[in-house]
């Protein structure tokens, strides 16, 4: 169990760093840091869900580009 916790500590800290630095580049200029550092903690905490989301995201531009070649090749066979 005591594994597990580490896994997960170091596993938040790294979240926690990479959305911070990342919301620094895409984010408002106007933000005050304070609010994107803790959005950053809070990402950090719950970081599973952002690994969730990002698999959700990465299958849905997946069966984007799927269905983008499946209809293509649907146009062509009609067209010929």
């Amino acid at each position: 169990m005591e594994l597990f916790g580490v896994i997960y500590g170091a596993s938040a800290l790294v979240t926690t760093a990479l959305v911070f630095f990342l919301s620094k580049r895409f984010s408002d200029v106007q933000r005050p840091a304070s609010v994107r550092f803790g959005l950053s903690v809070a990402a950090g905490v719950l970081w599973p869900l952002v690994v969730l989301g990002l698999l959700e995201f990465g299958s849905l531009v997946a069966y984007t580009k799927v269905a983008e070649e499946t209809e293509l090749d649907l146009d062509t066979r009609l067209v010929t």
